[in-house]
């Protein structure tokens, strides 16, 4: 009988001891696998992260240059229109208002014209023109009929009038050359050489 219970305990000793093995072994590969597991999906984690950053860098990278280049645009077009302005409201009406002055300048008129009329005989080039404004008219005929000027009438060299400009134009028909120093031309040909330099006062381009 006691050898009987001997036997029943080591059994029980046994079972004990392979139960708490397989136990011990189970736990082993759950914990093995819960670490192989978490590895993986730190790993996959950190991969994922990488690629989201890439590609967050490489989209605002992108952004980047899609508003620097909208606001090169706009900057752009900020400085045609505020240049068109300038040249509008500004340097035009200045010019003209200073170039309506030395047109309008009897004397200036006088000695312009005898200066490149004269050249213009000496050269012998006839059939010229000049068309002035009325309002010009009375002081010009004075002018041009004093004896220093009659060479100048010899030559072929009319004058006509009209209320259509301020200023002067020099016809040679025969080669339909226009010598053009009306108010508005002058006025024009003026802006357009002072316009750069005024702009870059104005905004420093």
């Amino acid at each position: 009988m006691l050898l009987e219970n001997s036997s029943i305990a080591k059994l029980i000793n046994q079972l004990k001891e392979e139960g708490v093995a397989e136990i011990q072994k189970e736990r082993a590969l759950l914990i093995t696998t819960a670490q192989n597991d978490a590895k993986l999906i730190i790993s996959n984690a950190h991969t994922e992260s990488a690629k989201i950053r890439h590609e967050c860098k490489a989209q605002c990278e992108q952004e980047r240059k899609a508003l620097h280049s909208e606001l090169t645009l706009a900057t752009r077009d900020f400085l045609v229109d505020f240049s068109n302005h300038i040249a509008t409201f500004i340097i035009y009406p200045g010019v003209y208002k200073h170039m309506s002055a030395v047109v309008s300048d009897i004397d200036f008129l006088k000695n312009t014209l005898r200066n490149i009329l004269s050249n213009v005989v000496r050269n012998n080039n006839t059939n010229i023109t000049v068309i002035m404004n009325e309002n010009v008219k009375k002081d010009i005929i004075t002018f041009f009929s004093q004896s220093i000027l009659k060479d100048i009438q010899n030559n072929n060299v009319k004058l006509e009038f009209q209320d259509k400009f301020i200023g002067f134009k020099i016809v040679e028909k025969e080669n339909k050359y226009v010598w053009d120093f009306t108010l508005e031309s002058l006025t024009q040909k003026v802006s357009t050489f002072i316009e750069p330099y005024l702009l870059k006062y104005f905004i420093h381009v």
